[in-house]
Protein backbone atom coordinates (compact mmCIF):
# COMPACT_ATOMS: atom_id res chain seq x y z
CA UNK A 1 0.00 0.00 0.00
CA UNK A 2 1.17 3.21 -0.97
CA UNK A 3 2.18 5.72 2.65
CA UNK A 4 0.90 9.29 2.91
CA UNK A 5 4.35 10.55 1.64
CA UNK A 6 4.39 8.92 -1.32
CA UNK A 7 1.07 9.82 -2.29
CA UNK A 8 1.89 13.55 -1.91
CA UNK A 9 5.35 12.59 -4.39
CA UNK A 10 3.04 11.09 -7.10
CA UNK A 11 0.82 13.61 -7.00
CA UNK A 12 3.51 16.13 -8.27
CA UNK A 13 5.52 13.86 -10.12
CA UNK A 14 2.47 12.63 -12.11
CA UNK A 15 0.20 15.74 -12.48
CA UNK A 16 -0.53 16.11 -16.07
CA UNK A 17 -0.15 12.46 -16.65
CA UNK A 18 -3.90 11.53 -17.79
CA UNK A 19 -2.62 7.88 -18.45
CA UNK A 20 -2.33 4.90 -16.71
CA UNK A 21 -3.79 4.28 -13.12
CA UNK A 22 -3.75 5.44 -9.35
CA UNK A 23 -4.33 3.18 -6.24
CA UNK A 24 -7.52 4.15 -3.77
CA UNK A 25 -5.00 4.39 -1.19
CA UNK A 26 -3.12 7.27 -3.69
CA UNK A 27 -6.17 8.86 -4.04
CA UNK A 28 -7.62 9.24 -0.79
CA UNK A 29 -4.07 10.16 0.64
CA UNK A 30 -4.20 13.22 -1.44
CA UNK A 31 -7.80 13.99 -0.30
CA UNK A 32 -6.87 13.88 3.15
CA UNK A 33 -3.99 15.98 1.98
CA UNK A 34 -6.05 18.33 0.98
CA UNK A 35 -8.55 18.22 3.66
CA UNK A 36 -5.39 18.98 5.86
CA UNK A 37 -4.39 21.82 3.98
CA UNK A 38 -7.86 23.70 3.84
CA UNK A 39 -8.06 23.28 7.78
CA UNK A 40 -4.59 25.40 8.16
CA UNK A 41 -5.51 27.81 5.45
CA UNK A 42 -8.61 28.67 7.40
CA UNK A 43 -7.19 28.38 10.82
CA UNK A 44 -4.81 30.80 9.58
CA UNK A 45 -7.68 33.13 8.42
CA UNK A 46 -9.01 32.69 11.57
CA UNK A 47 -6.11 33.52 13.75
CA UNK A 48 -5.14 36.46 11.47
CA UNK A 49 -9.08 37.46 11.94
CA UNK A 50 -8.45 37.25 15.98
CA UNK A 51 -5.01 38.88 16.05
CA UNK A 52 -6.30 41.95 14.53
CA UNK A 53 -9.12 42.24 17.08
CA UNK A 54 -7.25 41.75 19.50
CA UNK A 55 -4.72 44.58 18.54
CA UNK A 56 -6.94 47.10 16.48
CA UNK A 57 -10.34 46.69 18.61
CA UNK A 58 -13.56 45.60 17.62
CA UNK A 59 -14.35 49.12 16.40
CA UNK A 60 -12.37 48.10 12.77
CA UNK A 61 -13.77 44.65 12.31
CA UNK A 62 -15.67 44.96 9.02
CA UNK A 63 -11.87 46.85 7.97
CA UNK A 64 -10.53 43.34 9.38
CA UNK A 65 -13.03 41.14 7.51
CA UNK A 66 -13.62 42.79 4.51
CA UNK A 67 -9.48 42.82 3.97
CA UNK A 68 -8.90 38.84 4.94
CA UNK A 69 -11.28 37.38 3.06
CA UNK A 70 -10.00 39.75 0.04
CA UNK A 71 -6.57 37.75 0.99
CA UNK A 72 -8.22 34.77 1.63
CA UNK A 73 -10.10 34.81 -1.98
CA UNK A 74 -6.90 35.35 -3.64
CA UNK A 75 -5.17 33.29 -2.00
CA UNK A 76 -7.69 30.46 -2.45
CA UNK A 77 -8.19 31.36 -6.22
CA UNK A 78 -3.90 31.14 -7.13
CA UNK A 79 -4.08 27.76 -5.48
CA UNK A 80 -7.12 26.23 -7.15
CA UNK A 81 -5.67 27.31 -9.97
CA UNK A 82 -2.39 25.63 -9.66
CA UNK A 83 -4.20 22.51 -8.36
CA UNK A 84 -6.74 22.02 -10.90
CA UNK A 85 -4.66 20.13 -13.67
CA UNK A 86 -3.30 17.44 -10.91
CA UNK A 87 -6.22 16.89 -9.32
CA UNK A 88 -8.01 15.97 -12.49
CA UNK A 89 -5.03 14.22 -13.59
CA UNK A 90 -5.32 11.73 -10.26
CA UNK A 91 -9.28 11.58 -10.68
CA UNK A 92 -9.04 10.18 -14.44
CA UNK A 93 -6.39 8.20 -13.44
CA UNK A 94 -8.36 6.91 -10.52
CA UNK A 95 -11.68 6.20 -12.26
CA UNK A 96 -10.09 4.24 -14.93
CA UNK A 97 -8.51 2.09 -12.74
CA UNK A 98 -11.72 0.88 -11.34
CA UNK A 99 -12.19 0.25 -14.84
CA UNK A 100 -14.46 3.52 -16.55
CA UNK A 101 -13.54 3.88 -20.11
CA UNK A 102 -12.09 7.10 -20.91
CA UNK A 103 -14.56 8.66 -23.10
CA UNK A 104 -16.78 8.01 -20.05
CA UNK A 105 -14.83 9.65 -17.55
CA UNK A 106 -14.00 12.93 -19.77
CA UNK A 107 -17.84 12.96 -20.00
CA UNK A 108 -18.50 12.58 -16.37
CA UNK A 109 -15.97 14.99 -15.21
CA UNK A 110 -17.19 18.21 -18.09
CA UNK A 111 -21.16 17.45 -17.07
CA UNK A 112 -20.19 17.19 -13.36
CA UNK A 113 -18.05 20.77 -13.64
CA UNK A 114 -21.03 22.48 -15.86
CA UNK A 115 -23.93 21.10 -13.49
CA UNK A 116 -22.10 22.35 -10.80
CA UNK A 117 -21.42 25.64 -12.07
CA UNK A 118 -24.84 26.41 -12.76
CA UNK A 119 -26.94 28.05 -10.28
CA UNK A 120 -30.39 26.17 -10.37
CA UNK A 121 -33.56 27.60 -8.95
CA UNK A 122 -35.99 24.51 -8.36
CA UNK A 123 -38.68 27.00 -9.97
CA UNK A 124 -38.79 24.73 -13.24
CA UNK A 125 -39.41 21.39 -14.36
CA UNK A 126 -36.34 21.57 -16.31
CA UNK A 127 -34.07 23.18 -13.28
CA UNK A 128 -35.12 19.88 -11.03
CA UNK A 129 -34.26 17.66 -13.33
CA UNK A 130 -30.43 18.62 -14.57
CA UNK A 131 -30.32 19.04 -10.37
CA UNK A 132 -30.88 15.73 -10.30
CA UNK A 133 -29.10 14.87 -13.57
CA UNK A 134 -25.96 16.31 -11.54
CA UNK A 135 -26.88 14.42 -8.41
CA UNK A 136 -26.78 10.91 -10.24
CA UNK A 137 -23.23 12.41 -11.99
CA UNK A 138 -21.56 13.27 -9.26
CA UNK A 139 -23.23 10.04 -7.17
CA UNK A 140 -21.73 8.02 -9.95
CA UNK A 141 -18.31 9.56 -9.70
CA UNK A 142 -17.64 8.91 -6.25
CA UNK A 143 -18.41 5.12 -6.31
CA UNK A 144 -15.86 5.24 -8.70
CA UNK A 145 -13.58 6.75 -6.58
CA UNK A 146 -14.43 4.56 -4.02
CA UNK A 147 -14.65 1.27 -6.07
CA UNK A 148 -11.53 -1.47 -5.59
CA UNK A 149 -8.84 -1.40 -8.48
CA UNK A 150 -10.76 -3.45 -11.93
CA UNK A 151 -14.17 -3.75 -10.04
CA UNK A 152 -16.29 -2.82 -13.35
CA UNK A 153 -13.53 -5.71 -15.20
CA UNK A 154 -14.83 -8.15 -13.69
CA UNK A 155 -17.89 -9.29 -15.70
CA UNK A 156 -16.06 -8.43 -18.93
CA UNK A 157 -15.47 -11.76 -20.87
CA UNK A 158 -11.86 -12.35 -21.11
CA UNK A 159 -9.97 -14.21 -24.11
CA UNK A 160 -9.87 -17.64 -23.93
CA UNK A 161 -6.98 -19.49 -24.18
CA UNK A 162 -6.73 -21.94 -26.76
CA UNK A 163 -8.41 -25.22 -26.37
CA UNK A 164 -6.56 -28.07 -25.71
CA UNK A 165 -8.05 -31.36 -27.19
CA UNK A 166 -7.13 -34.44 -24.51
CA UNK A 167 -8.02 -37.60 -25.48
CA UNK A 168 -7.75 -40.43 -22.42
CA UNK A 169 -6.61 -43.60 -24.12
CA UNK A 170 -6.96 -46.69 -21.97
CA UNK A 171 -4.74 -49.81 -21.95
CA UNK A 172 -6.99 -51.58 -24.60
CA UNK A 173 -7.00 -49.28 -26.90
CA UNK A 174 -3.16 -48.47 -27.06
CA UNK A 175 -2.81 -52.19 -27.12
CA UNK A 176 -5.10 -52.63 -30.06
CA UNK A 177 -3.29 -49.20 -31.43
CA UNK A 178 0.12 -50.67 -31.26
CA UNK A 179 -1.29 -54.07 -32.87
CA UNK A 180 -2.30 -52.39 -35.99
CA UNK A 181 0.75 -50.54 -36.32
CA UNK A 182 3.11 -53.59 -35.88
CA UNK A 183 1.26 -55.21 -38.81
CA UNK A 184 1.30 -52.43 -40.94
CA UNK A 185 4.90 -52.39 -40.40
CA UNK A 186 5.22 -55.75 -41.81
Amino acid sequence: MISFWQAFKNYWRRGVDFRGKSTRAEYWWMVLWAVLFSVILLGGLAISMFLWTSNHGIGQIETLIFKNIIYFLILTIVISVILIIPTTALTVRRLRDTGFKTWLIWVLILLNYVFNRMELQWHNWWQILLSLLSLLISLIMFLGLVMKSDSLRLGRIKAQPEQVKVETLYPIQVKTEELTMDTQDN
